[in-house]
Formats: structure tokens, sequence, C-alpha cells
């Protein structure tokens, strides 16, 4: 009997303890939740990109305030078939077009966006240091040679399908259009009859205009180099 007794007793006091941890769990799981830090704004580190097929660029997203309890965030693309996003901000390039990359917190859903070009002429998009040769012709007259050197240019996108523009000499404006591997198939130079052109990888360029008739004319060969620079 009075081991029954004493058996009933250690039960009741293992019960209480249980019983006692178990406020002790939630009392901290409750405080904790009291000190939780809400998450009150989300920043990137670009707000725009301008990629070529296939270029990969990373998106790292900045969750204000620094002491967030819950800094978790949801990547999406705005069109797939353009551009693509994972789950670590890495944005791959996919085809021309434009998309927005849309960042979002888990905590209090804010968003951040960065809209992203994709364009294959803008890989030749940039500052370029040309160097221009003239050849210029007269009926019976010989040939004259002069050749030019300009330092200082730049090629950018046009608002045409394919449409670049090359600004050399002086601030003369031009127009060229070029395919994804590079070669110019239509040229907007004035009083020249025949062109040839190719942009050679990633930094070299050239263009052959061939223009005048049984009275004289002139060639045109412009060579160019892509200088250092960040094109995004």
């Amino acid at each position: 009997m009075q081991g029954d007794f004493k058996t009933e007793i250690d039960m009741k006091t293992k019960h209480f303890f249980i019983v006692l941890a178990a406020v002790a769990v939630c009392f901290t799981a409750c405080k904790k939740d009291e000190k939780a830090t809400p998450v009150t704004g989300i920043t990137l580190n670009y707000e725009g990109l301008t990629l070529i097929p296939g270029e990969t660029a990373t998106l790292i997203a900045t969750v204000q305030p620094d002491d967030a309890t819950n800094k978790t965030v949801t990547w999406t693309s705005s069109k797939p078939e353009v551009v693509t996003v994972n789950e670590e901000g890495l944005v791959t390039a996919v085809a021309n077009g434009e998309a927005t990359i849309i960042a979002i917190t888990q905590d209090g859903n804010e968003i951040a966006t960065c809209i992203v070009i994709v364009d294959y002429r803008s890989q030749w998009v940039g500052d370029w240091e040309f160097t221009t040769g003239y050849v210029y012709w007269e009926h019976d007259l010989g040939v004259i040679v002069d050749v030019v050197f300009y330092h200082l240019g730049k090629i950018s996108l046009g608002n045409a399908s394919n449409e670049l523009n090359i600004e050399y000499m002086e601030n003369r404006l031009f127009s060229l259009n070029v395919d994804k591997n590079g070669k110019i198939f239509g040229v907007s130079f004035p009083d020249l009859r025949n062109y040839d052109g190719k942009f050679d990888g990633d930094d070299k360029f050239y263009l052959y205009l061939n223009g005048g008739g049984l009275g004289g004319g002139s060639t045109h060969t412009i060579n160019g180099i892509k200088k250092e620079g960040d094109k995004k």
C-alpha cells in the first residue's frame, strides 16, 4: 500500500515538471516572437541590366533593417522566356526582349525590381577608338591616300530593329544594321554605293565603304577597337 502511494507521488511530481517545462518553452517562444524585428524594405544592387542571350548576372538583395529576423527572399521573372532567375538571384538571359525580375520578402511582402533588357547588339555598345583610312580617286588623276586617327567614338543602340549607331569623325553619326554574328547587312552612309563590315568578336570592328562612278570616287576603311568599360 505504501509502495503504491509513493509511486503515485513520483508520477505526480514527474507530471508537474513536464508541465512546468512545457510552460517554460511556451514562455520562451512567446518572448522570442515579441522580440522579432520585422522587415521594412528591400533593395537590389542593380535597377537595370542589359545582357546578351546566354549571359548571366547576379542580383544581390539587401533587406532592411540589418537585424531583420526573417530575411528570406523569393525571386521571380515576369517573362521566363526572356530572362530566368534562380533562388539565389542568378539571372540568365534567354532571348531578345525585356523582362522584370521581382524580389519579394517573405516577411512583409516588400518588393524590389530590376528591369533586364536582352539584346544581342548590346555586346558591341560602348566606347571605341577608331582608325579611319581614306582613298580618293579621280579619273586620270591618280590616287590620293590620307589616313586620319580618331581617338574618341562610341557605338550605341539605335531605335530601329537591329540598328546600331556609330559616332565618330567629330560627332558624325551613322547607322548600321548587324546580325547576331556581327555581320553588317545594311548601312545608311550617304553617297556610298557598296559596303562590307563586321564586328570581330567583342572588341574589334571594321567597315569598308566604296562609292563613286566613272569620274572618280572614294573608299573608306574604318577600324575600331573597343575600350575598357562596363556595358551594363
